[in-house]
């Protein structure tokens, strides 16, 4: 089997709220969907988060990266060869750790379906049978951020919540006691600041 080609698609998924955090505020979820297609008809696909400045390259930069100098690295090879290929693209382009990282998820995604195998079975195995979901609580009021908790445990029962802060610490801890009053021990809470407090304002 060999690689004989590689897309990539900039996708904006849309949120079904807006999303706020100390970076600014988001109502979609900006994505690279990578497609990795082989002589045998078996495609693999891969995806990676590129909402800039926050991940380190750009849409535009690591559709360049991908379509200019990892793809022609990669025509002609076999896709099972992982590690090798993980070579290839440092080699083609070092330090752009984004660019591979939906590039490498695709050729895991084409191996497990070669084998006929999910993933994790190419990894080690199945050590547990699923994993946990956090539920979200988005950035708002005190009061409201209190009702949305609420209303998330009693629909999905989460046993963790995550919380965004990170704008103003005496505000933040207004949400965060209300949060947790309404909480009552329901769930563990997490909280995101999104590296929004200088030192002085973080240290107790």
């Amino acid at each position: 089997m060999k690689i004989t080609g590689l897309h990539v698609r900039y996708l904006k998924i849309p949120r079904t709220s807006t999303l706020i955090t100390s970076y600014g505020s988001e109502q979609s979820a900006p994505t690279l969907l990578i497609q990795l297609d082989t002589d045998e008809g078996l495609i693999g696909y891969g995806q990676v988060s590129v909402d800039a400045p926050f991940y380190g390259e750009t849409a535009e930069g690591m559709t360049a990266n991908i379509t200019k100098h990892i793809a022609p690295a990669l025509m002609g090879e076999d896709p099972l060869n992982i590690t090798h290929l993980n070579q290839k693209m440092r080699k083609a382009l070092p330090h752009h750790w984004c660019s591979y990282s939906g590039v490498d998820m695709a050729l895991w995604d084409l191996k497990g379906k070669a084998l006929g195998v999910p993933i994790y079975q190419l990894l080690g195995g199945k050590v547990r049978d699923g994993v946990d979901l956090m539920g979200f609580v988005h950035l708002d009021e005190p009061e409201k951020m209190a009702a949305a908790a609420t209303k998330t445990l009693d629909e999905h029962g989460f046993s963790v919540l995550k919380m965004k802060i990170g704008l103003e610490p005496e505000d933040d801890l207004k949400r965060y006691r209300a949060v947790a009053k309404a909480v009552e021990g329901r769930a563990v809470l997490q909280v995101d600041g999104n590296t929004g407090y200088t030192i002085s304002q973080a240290l107790p």
